[in-house]
């Protein structure tokens, strides 16, 4: 029952912004060029005190920061280790927890996901 309400509570926390329940923090990791016009960047997600640590990758113009109404690419309970972008495809890896969001194709590439 405690990880059924631990994985809602995490859910709330990576939805609940896109249908302005609360608002979320977020804290920089790294970024990471697409092609010219866009780019993914990770950050590491606050939504208080019932949360767990979540990260999230947003891609979002490169010409302008990342807000945390951008489009989310993945959204996993954890950390993500790594995203390699290549000609032809993402790959993100990531240790611990799950995956609560994630999205077959961006930018025109297929994306991969594989736990550490």
């Amino acid at each position: 029952m405690r990880r059924v309400i631990a994985g809602l509570a995490l859910l709330v926390a990576a939805c609940g912004d896109e249908v302005g329940l609360f608002s979320c923090d977020g804290e920089l990791i790294s970024q990471y060029a697409l092609n010219a016009d866009r780019q993914l960047s990770v950050v590491s997600v606050d939504c208080g005190a019932t949360t767990s640590l979540a990260t999230w990758v947003l891609e979002h113009p490169a010409d302008r920061p990342y807000r945390m109404d951008d489009p989310k690419v993945v959204v996993v309970e954890g950390e993500i280790t790594s995203i390699d972008v290549s000609n032809d495809t993402i790959s993100v890896r990531y240790r611990a927890g799950r995956l609560f969001h994630e999205v077959d194709e961006v930018a025109g590439k297929p994306v991969r996901y594989e736990a550490d």
